[in-house]
């Protein structure tokens, strides 16, 4: 039997486990097809002996997901429990809870789970068990499952600190990933890719394939989230073939149902189906959530092809199927409600879909899940709209919109965009702040190459165009929405394709009508600087002026060149009051307004003053147009205005886009007729502008503005730059200056943090590695070195590399070259090194021996020391309202403003944490401030401030210290998930005390 139980051990660390499964069977001395009596009657026979053996079982049985079967095989041992011992019994009580958990029967599994933490309790005190580390694990999951997210990060820390005390670096790995699906539940995006990065090297480093393929899944769904659709289906295959050939068929029909979702939030809807329909070739039959989510995932596809009825029937299967469990958590459910409310929108009954989705929001509010409570808030936005209540609806989705922004969640945010779009065209919104909405959501979808949705935003911005009048404007966007969206084309979006062309063709019509085509102006445009026979490039534009007064029915015309508050002007129409002059000032034509380098503003008679007609008479002008344009080199500005005794309308805004377009197309003619050279501009103007990297380095301290100056001379070069300074002086920012202004700006710019990893992992993330170089390592990696190849690499903290990696940092420094890991040749890469450490002397490593002395002269080509902002006092008013402003407009804070007391608090402080502490700071400030108020010194934290002196309470003494201890106590429980044992030891009280205690304050966690 020994032997037996030996082998299948064996083959189960193999991976083998239907070898695995016959061994031990075999060793029971039965078949692994016996029947339930027969088993019972072995198990009877054997007693106590048969449990370790009959858990093993079951084990391999799940590890093929046949979960009910394995749940089953457990059943007759039930009753010899009590009798095995102890440290078994607590390990058959683990897996029948695991097996509960993956039927669906949380309540069960949960139980199960504390029976076994309980009998653990039992035994001599002693070294930690790795079981104690399994079933808080377990009842984390259990918390997880059931929406109990705080309790669940508790267990799961619990678990991971036993794994620690123990040296389980594999169940390490587990315990990582388990808290990164906590930070991914609320959205925590960033802590959640770092917790599940550690635990797939984690897994790598233990050969854990089963872990390192869980570790993928759930990097892809994060990736899903934000909106990188195409990696995230890379993802999602990768971890499907992975899971197929170590026979895991819970994790690879877990990818196979991500890669559907990625599949259908492309429109890629054959795609979804094909990848839903292949999910029953897995065979897993027992995972009932997975199953649920699969049935949810074919509804989602079904509502998408506006088959309503199958949707109803999706609904009530998944109803069915839940039945059959228990605990459901808020994010089923709220899924279940948000797909019942979609379904109700489509068939006509807005007031129930609005029922249901504020359910789902609720629900998935408390269950944790941010991700679920938003996918409802934007069905409640558009189900707002259908009330016909706009401005609700306007105010539900720019709110979502936001915090969809702020969470970084791309492709939601697209889409709560385009539908705020819908919303502000709607209602009594400015038709420029709907634009602006489809705008900024066509960008999204372009970036994150989803073309159907891209299409939709293109089409609804071609219908905002058309509403304001720019004809030229809505048949670009049609133009473009046809080349976007797939040949398969839906037939909703067909319909709107045919409805926009209808309306634009009338209203051409009309235009050509009334004599005013904008096909003809434009080509008159061109006609005109084509046939002008003067090399005189201003006579040119003149004559193209009159066009231009013609075109827009106008009374003046001029076009200049904006230097500060003045006005070169190149040419102009109609102005006699100019006499000749070639500049004047920016407020004779815009008094008392801003001008903004992207947006023309229409002036209506107000402050307009007096004119001069080019008959020498006074006049007023009813309304102007001024039209920037940001060339690259300048802002070039079109001028144009009516007179009040012309007897015609102020200019709207439908002529303001007219006058946009024909203003880029009257630059497009005099770039073509060389008017830089003409009129003397400086050639490398243009050069010049593309160093944007002053934008994000704001100072104005004289130390930086050298510093900048001397990054803008080494840049073109490919020398190696040592950046020294303390943590958040902004090294970054600068390693990002030189490479956006260096020749490698297209290529990579890869960040590494050197003091992120140990050793080992840090030798693999940068140089890659090949198949089989280590235990875990299927398949070739590239590395980010070789991802950085032809732009820059950023090594930060690079004094904490470790030797093993240096010495791989010169030979790539002095030959070019880097070896992947377990490889036999070298690769030659084309790549600038750009350093950081925030060692203050980085010499004192070398001497110590933490630093290699060759790699620290081969890398000093030129070191670039950034002072802390300690050192730049005249930058942190300055840098304190730039933040202001960042965080007033995420955050919609409304005309706030800094005092003078909390700007001299910030200038007092000596900032340890540097810009970034600033930056921090500001922040706070800004959400505790008020709209329409001043920021004081008292929103700051008190390590800026100095600490507040405690208010005295009117309470009696006793009273606030039994409030205290109260507290203690309460805080003690939720440690220890109430075992009344532990807190007690922790407390140093005795049970019985602490059991008067929790009755005297009326402690019950189940009110909590």
């Amino acid at each position: 039997m020994e032997s037996l139980v030996s082998r299948g051990d064996l083959f189960f660390e193999a991976g083998d486990l239907r070898e695995a499964e016959a061994c031990f069977a075999q060793a029971l001395g039965v078949s692994t097809e016996e029947s339930f009596e027969d088993l019972q009657l072995r198990i009877e026979k054997l007693g106590p002996v048969a449990l370790p053996i009959l858990r093993r079982w079951a084990q391999s049985l799940d590890g093929q997901g046949q979960f009910a079967q394995a749940y089953r095989l457990l059943l007759p041992a039930i009753p010899h429990l009590d009798e095995a011992e102890p440290l078994e019994a607590v390990r058959f009580q683990l897996v029948h809870g695991k097996l509960l958990m993956a039927m669906g029967r949380y309540e069960e599994a949960g139980q199960e789970a504390l029976g076994g933490v309980n009998r653990l309790e039992l035994l001599e005190a002693g070294k930690p068990v790795v079981e104690e580390g399994y079933l808080s694990n377990l009842l984390g999951a259990r918390a997880f499952r059931q929406g109990q997210i705080p309790e669940a990060s508790r267990w799961f820390r619990r678990a991971l600190d036993v794994f620690k005390r123990m040296g389980r670096v594999r169940d390490m790995a587990l315990a990582y990933n388990n808290l990164g699906q906590v930070s991914k539940r609320q959205s925590e995006w960033q802590q959640a890719v770092e917790y599940f990065q550690v635990a797939r090297n984690l897994a790598a480093t233990e050969g854990a394939t089963r872990d390192r393929i869980g570790a993928l899944l759930n990097l892809a769904y994060i990736r899903y989230h934000q909106g990188r659709l195409k990696t995230a289906q890379s993802d999602f295959e990768q971890a499907a073939t992975e899971a197929l050939q170590a026979g895991d068929a819970i994790r690879q029909y877990r990818a196979v149902l991500g890669g559907a979702q990625v599949a259908r939030s492309r429109g890629d809807i054959p795609g979804a189906i094909r990848r839903i329909r292949s999910l029953s070739e897995i065979g897993l039959t027992s995972a009932l959530r997975e199953q649920l989510l699969a049935i949810l995932e074919e509804g989602w596809i079904f509502l998408a092809e506006d088959q309503v009825e199958q949707v109803s029937g999706v609904l009530h299967r998944v109803s069915e199927l839940m039945a059959g469990g228990s605990g459901w958590g808020g994010d089923l459910i709220g899924e279940l409600r948000r797909l019942e409310a979609w379904m109700e929108l489509q068939t006509g009954r807005p007031s129930k879909a609005q029922q249901l989705f504020e359910e789902a929001a609720e629900l998935s509010r408390t269950a944790f899940d941010p991700v679920g409570q938003d996918a409802a808030r934007l069905g409640l936005g558009v189900t707002l709209r259908k009330l016909q209540n706009h401005q609700a609806s306007e105010v539900e989705l720019r709110t979502l919109a936001e915090r969809l922004r702020q969470r970084g969640e791309r492709l939601s945010l697209g889409k709560a965009l385009l539908e705020l779009g819908h919303s502000q065209s709607a209602g009594n919104s400015s038709k420029g702040d709907a634009l602006k909405s489809y705008e900024e959501s066509t960008r999204i979808f372009q970036e994150l190459g989803v073309p159907t949705l891209e299409a939709e935003s293109w089409l609804a911005q071609g219908h905002a165009c058309l509403e304001n009048g720019d004809l030229e404007g809505s048949r670009v966007r049609l133009s473009l929405a046809r080349e976007t969206m797939p040949s398969t084309s839906e037939e909703g979006w067909v319909r709107q394709e045919k409805d926009l062309l209808t309306r634009l063709s009338k209203a051409f019509e009309l235009r050509a009508n009334s004599g005013h085509s904008g096909f003809d102006v434009f080509r008159k445009i061109e006609s005109t600087f084509g046939c002008c026979n003067t090399e005189d490039v201003l006579e040119c534009l003149r004559d193209v002026l009159g066009v231009v007064r013609s075109a827009l029915d106008a009374d003046a015309v001029l076009y200049g060149l904006l230097r500060g508050q003045k006005v070169e002007v190149f040419a102009s129409r109609g102005m006699a009051r100019l006499d000749g002059r070639r500049t004047l000032p920016l407020k004779s034509l815009i008094p008392d307004k801003e001008l903004s380098p992207d947006r023309t503003r229409i002036l209506v008679g107000q402050g307009l003053g007096l004119r001069e007609g080019e008959s020498g008479a006074e006049v007023t002008p009813s309304s102007a147009l001024a039209v920037p344009v940001d060339l690259g080199d300048g802002i070039h500005l079109l001028y144009v205005e009516r007179w009040s005794d012309s007897g015609r309308p102020h200019f709207q805004p439908g002529e303001g886009h007219y006058a946009s377009a024909l203003a880029m197309e009257l630059c497009r003619g005099l770039c073509r007729r060389g008017w830089r050279r003409q009129l003397g501009l400086p050639p490398n103007l243009h050069e010049i502008s593309r160093n944007i990297y002053l934008a994000d380095i704001i100072t104005q301290n004289a130390n930086m503005f050298r510093i900048l100056e001397l990054i803008n001379r080494i840049a073109p070069t490919d020398m190696t730059v040592l950046l020294q300074g303390e943590t958040g002086t902004g090294k970054k920012l600068l390693a990002q200056a030189i490479h956006r202004v260096s020749r490698r700006s297209e290529s990579p710019f890869v960040t590494v943090d050197c003091a992120a990893l140990p050793e080992s992992l840090l030798e693999t993330e940068l140089f890659g590695y090949r198949k089989g170089a280590f235990t875990g390592a299927t398949q070739d990696r590239e590395g980010l070195l070789g991802e950085a190849d032809g732009g820059t690499i950023f090594l930060d903290e690079i004094g904490k590399s470790g030797i093993q990696v240096q010495r791989r940092f010169l030979h790539l420094l002095d030959s070019g070259e880097v070896r992947p890991v377990g490889a036999t040749g070298y690769r030659r890469l084309d790549i600038r090194i750009v350093a950081a450490t925030s060692s203050p002397d980085l010499s004192r490593e070398v001497a110590e021996g933490r630093f290699l002395k060759d790699l620290y002269y081969r890398m000093n080509d030129i070191t670039i020391s950034v002072p802390p902002l300690r050192e730049r006092k005249d930058d942190i008013s300055l840098l304190a309202e730039t933040f202001a402003e960042i965080a007033a407009e995420r955050m919609d804070r409304k005309n706030q403003s800094l005092s003078p007391s909390l700007l001299q608090a910030l200038v007092a402080h000596e900032w340890p944490g540097n810009v970034r502490e600033l930056e921090k700071a500001i922040r706070r400030a800004v959400t505790l401030g008020e709209d329409q108020a001043s920021l004081t010194p008292d929103l700051l934290p008190e390590e800026i401030t100095g600490p507040k002196r405690p208010r005295i309470s009117r309470q009696p003494l006793k009273d606030q210290l039994e409030s205290v201890e109260r507290d203690f106590i309460l805080q003690a429980l939720e440690q220890t998930g109430w075992n009344k044992s532990q807190a007690a030891k922790m407390l140093g009280l005795s049970r019985k005390g602490l059991r008067n205690k929790i009755e005297r304050y009326h402690l019950d966690r189940r009110r909590r």
